[in-house]
């Protein structure tokens, strides 16, 4: 056995016992160990092999423990869902440290240009015009962190990119075909938008993305990210998709700017804004809401009070306010002559 460290031929000392928590219950195994009496470095073999990390969790559950941690908002949820999904009870910390533990090898293999899985190139759908489009998506959201000792800190913003291959719509689909699955690799970190780049780009080369006819980039719209996307994905024929739901939920508030108190009016005027857009595009949208286009709404004036009935002509002197002109004229003064 060669020694990593040294390159010198470390020798076998012993086998050692070691128990490790699976999805069973636990799981005891023994092991040999090799020792390097050069640098004294010692290394198990039939630990790397397997994948066998120094959390003595087998990888089985250190997958389970990683996916429990990803997805829940603090690591002590991520505990409680772990033992809800497999019944296994690992502390709040364990699960953290696996987590980390997992991101941190994540990245050492992206930082040394590794990819996960074989090389493929997708089957892109096509569209109306039978061209095949491949999509690519990136987004930033916040997260929250949390300081030495448990103390508040400032959050911070985690791009979420992919690039997927759609099923087709109903209507271009055979009749009776089933939609086929969609296809999709993320990618996703505390990186800055310079770093995302080249790491999407390895991403969409590996499932064969310059064999679609068509890219279309979808974003919402936030700072960079469309400016991202020609940089990273710079075709002539690059297709721009705003997200319809962001900038329909900003018309949805600014309804309810413009009619407060009034979530009826709200809804409606939110709706018809929401229709325009869909239909007619962001431009014509803009120039509606450009001062200018967008008017505030004023509510309308009460009713008049009901009016008296004129009373009959015979007793009508023309002093009622009923009686309108008559009223008027009978309250005019001529001025006086020369």
């Amino acid at each position: 056995m060669i020694c990593p460290q040294c390159d010198r031929c470390a020798g076998y000392h012993d086998d050692v016992p070691r128990t490790l928590v699976s999805l069973f219950g636990p799981l005891g195994y023994q092991r040999a160990y090799y020792y390097c009496r050069r640098c004294g470095h010692g290394r198990y073999p039939f630990d790397e092999q397997a994948g066998i990390t120094p959390r003595d969790l087998t990888p089985a559950v250190e997958q389970l423990a990683t996916l429990a941690g990803g997805v829940c908002d603090s690591f002590e949820r991520g505990a409680d869902l772990l033992a809800d999904m497999a019944a296994v009870r690992l502390s709040e910390s364990t699960v953290e440290r696996t987590t980390e533990d997992v991101g941190r090898r994540i990245a050492a293999h992206l930082d040394r240009g590794e990819l996960f899985g074989p090389p493929v190139v997708w089957a892109w759908n096509r569209d109306a015009k039978g061209r095949r489009v491949a999509y690519v998506t990136v987004d930033a959201t916040g997260t929250r962190q949390q300081g030495p000792g448990g103390r508040a800190a400032e959050g911070r913003m985690a791009y979420v990119a992919g690039v997927y291959n759609p099923p087709p719509v109903e209507w271009l689909r055979q009749p009776g075909q089933a939609p086929p699955p969609l296809q999709a690799r993320y990618l996703s970190g505390l990186y800055a938008l310079e770093e995302l780049g080249p790491l999407l780009r390895r991403l969409a080369a590996q499932v064969g993305m310059e064999h679609a006819d068509l890219w279309i980039a979808l974003t919402d719209g936030g700072s960079g990210l469309e400016g991202f996307a020609r940089q990273n994905f710079n075709r002539p024929d690059l297709v721009l998709i705003l997200d319809f739901y962001h900038p329909a939920s900003y018309l949805e508030a600014l309804a309810k700017a413009l009619h407060p108190g009034d979530a009826e009016q709200a809804k409606a005027q939110a709706e018809a804004w929401c229709r325009l857009l869909k239909e007619e595009g962001g431009a014509l949208t803009l120039a509606v809401l450009r001062p200018g286009g967008l008017r505030r709404s004023r509510p309308s004036p009460p009713p008049a009070p009901p009016r008296r009935p004129c009373p009959p002509p015979s007793r009508c002197k023309g002093t009622s306010r009923a009686c309108g002109t008559k009223w008027a004229s009978s309250r005019w003064t001529p001025p006086p002559a020369g």
